[in-house]
């Protein structure tokens, strides 16, 4: 696993040729399609694990002349929900700049947390579901049971394998641990059983994300666990400034 710093440099806009060589990897298309064709790629999750618990669909294919724009690909997990990267086409520095095309794919989504607490970040319309929550999920289950998600003390060790932000993108339950890499959270938490958690992250810290399922509404719920409500909802996709309270 990649140090944040490692993962800072990684999405920042200009590489040095020297992290490029280390990272990509050339190809080129089919001798087959060249001819007269309009080239496309297609990617798709693939589980190195040798697990095989999660294999997307091929995303639509998309081409290599839009230079300089971010592109949003959609990869299909299951029943239409999506995991979204985002696709960017540069130039190679140098002399490299006429024959080389370079492709990056980038998350969706990133949090930055600069507070000074660790966050929950949910998936969740405040219209719907007003931030006025009175019953607290405890851990292992307790007061509120949801088929998205449950609140555990620690994971079985059969468990430990699954990655919740892929697990999620299945239709599978979550498991949310009290202790999340080390992230100790406030006993319990006041989301609704249907609320999608997304992710969890430390104070002073970021981590990239995706939305568990793109077919609902595109809403972000912040919750800081215990008997704190989760903040009114705000949209993942309108960039802007936003005034939260807890």
């Amino acid at each position: 696993e990649l140090s944040p710093s490692a993962l800072t440099h990684l999405l920042e806009e200009d590489l040095s040729l020297d992290d490029l060589s280390r990272l990509a990897f050339m190809f080129n298309f089919h001798e087959g399609s060249m001819l007269g064709g309009y080239q496309k790629l297609c990617v798709r999750l693939h589980d190195g694990s040798e697990q095989y618990r999660y294999e997307s669909e091929w995303s639509r294919g998309f081409g290599l002349d839009s230079v300089g724009i971010s592109q949003v690909v959609e990869m299909n997990c299951k029943d239409a929900r999506a995991l979204e990267l985002t696709v960017v086409i540069q130039n190679a520095p140098g002399h490299l700049y006429k024959y080389t095309k370079i492709l990056r794919f980038l998350p969706r989504f990133v949090v930055v947390n600069n507070l000074p607490y660790p966050v929950r970040m949910w998936q969740d319309n405040s219209v719907f579901r007003p931030p006025s929550a009175a019953d607290v999920t405890l851990a292992n289950g307790e007061n509120k049971v949801s088929r998205r998600w449950r609140l555990v003390t620690n994971r079985k060790k059969k468990d430990q394998i699954k990655i919740n932000q892929y697990e999620v993108l299945w239709g599978k339950q979550v498991d949310i641990t009290v202790e999340e890499t080390g992230i100790d959270f406030p006993q319990g938490t006041t989301a609704h059983p249907h609320a999608l958690h997304v992710t969890s992250t430390a104070p002073a810290s970021w981590k990239p994300f995706n939305l568990p399922d793109t077919r609902a509404d595109r809403q972000l719920r912040i919750g800081l666990g215990g008997r704190y409500n989760l903040t009114s909802s705000f949209s993942a996709d309108v960039p802007g400034e936003h005034t939260l309270r807890v």
